[in-house]
């Protein structure tokens, strides 16, 4: 079992982001080319590829996200209800009323990188294919689509239809989660998991209808080193002025020292995941410096394996949870 799960629930957590203020590094910003770019640090990674079919932890959904879209969404600032689900490739739907059959309008006019547009074949295509997959690390074995989902039915061009096996009342988050997030056939082979290709960033992924598109992605001895995502002209929310930041540079440390080194020096301008507490607290010290504390959508926990010493005995489990200052984990 992976010790870090990505989820399809919000969950209201702590995260910390460095902010460079930008008067204090104004020479840094002066060797900086004039299109918008922001350069981001972490000590995060891709934990095995970036396709929904296995994909599932929580840096590999975030990239997901930003260049994939679903037939929903949480909207910014969401806190986990109901309403907070918002449409994205999906204009409207409707469910039955044994709650088992759902059908979705959908956005037209949409369209992957090579001008094919949108359509319910491609929802059809991409649910069918994680669903047959069936990766044993992957999110639809996971989370039970295919417990949950008996059929995807191509209605017309611009509508789908879900028919469950049991009611499902959650069925919205399912959807706006980034497993769920439709794949570009082009790129998806219907019975093969996309891995990364060292010097080809679009065959790395199979993602097409978000906000960015994946020009560069760099693995050494396995470890990602950098990533940069640009902004999608044919993304279908472009109208509203997404995405706000036209490029985004992803730096990678392979510990907190050297991401706190980074942000502190200038070489990047966020620092997102993980800085230790010692180095928190210092970078709040820093004038330079902005330390954001806010809320985030993913948990971190502590996983035993049951099956090897010394926990598969209950009673050291049963100690190590009572030692847990659970006060002190919330305030901290």
């Amino acid at each position: 079992m992976k010790g870090r799960k990505a989820i399809s629930r919000m969950a209201i957590v702590g995260i910390l982001i460095i902010v460079i203020v930008i008067a204090a590094v104004a020479g840094y910003y002066l060797l900086r080319p004039t299109e918008k770019i922001l350069v981001m640090g972490t000590t995060d990674s891709v934990e095995s590829c970036l396709d929904p079919a296995r994909a599932y932890d929580y840096f590999g959904w975030e990239i997901i996200q930003s260049l994939g879209s679903g037939l929903v969404e949480y909207r910014a600032g969401a806190t986990g209800a109901a309403e907070d689900i918002v449409p994205a490739l999906a204009t409207s739907w409707s469910v039955s009323e044994d709650g088992k059959v759902w059908t979705f309008n959908l956005r037209q006019g949409v369209k992957y990188e090579d001008g094919t547009e949108f359509n319910a074949t491609h929802v059809k295509y991409t649910f069918d294919r994680g669903i047959g997959i069936a990766d044993p690390d992957g999110p639809f074995v996971g989370i039970g689509y295919g417990d949950i989902i008996e059929s995807v039915t191509v209605v017309s061009k611009y509508v789908v239809r879900f028919d469950l096996k049991i009611p499902f009342s959650a069925f919205l988050s399912l959807l706006a989660c980034q497993a769920s997030y439709i794949v570009d056939p082009k790129y998806a082979p219907i019975d093969t998991v996309v891995e990364y290709k060292a010097g080809d960033a679009r065959g790395s992924h199979p993602m097409g209808l978000g906000p960015y598109v994946l020009t560069k992605w760099t693995r050494e001895a396995g470890k990602d080193t950098e990533m940069i995502l640009e902004a999608n002209p044919n993304y279908w929310n472009v109208a509203e002025g997404y995405p706000k930041t036209k490029k985004i540079v992803i730096k990678f440390y392979a510990d907190s020292a050297g991401l706190a080194l980074a942000i502190d020096s200038g070489e990047i301008d966020i620092a997102f995941r993980q800085l230790s507490a010692t180095d928190i607290n210092n970078l709040k010290t820093k004038t330079h410096l902005k330390v954001w504390e806010g809320t985030g959508a993913f948990i971190q926990y502590l996983v035993l394996q049951t099956k090897r010493a010394p926990f598969n005995n209950p009673k050291i489990r049963q100690a190590v949870a009572a030692a847990i200052n659970r006060t002190t984990v919330v305030n901290t």
